[in-house]
């Protein structure tokens, strides 16, 4: 979201972009982001530490998805 934010400038487009670039499996109605993308543009210092909280996040959750069954 924080890269699809600092590329696009409102809610339409980036729902427009998130559906398009996770292939129709991420989607969010472009009504529910009618201050996203100003509030983003804001905080647009914020967005790296943001982006690396949520790699790590990521990461975890997909090594405990990974896990097999002992």
């Amino acid at each position: 979201m924080l890269k699809i934010l600092a590329l696009e400038p409102n809610g339409f487009a980036i729902s427009q972009r998130l559906k398009q670039v996770s292939g129709d499996v991420l989607q969010v109605s472009d009504g529910s982001l009618p201050g996203f993308a100003q509030a983003g543009q804001e905080g647009s210092d914020h967005r790296p530490r943001e982006a690396g909280n949520w790699n790590r996040l990521s990461r975890a959750i997909s090594h405990v998805v990974k896990l097999k069954e002992a």
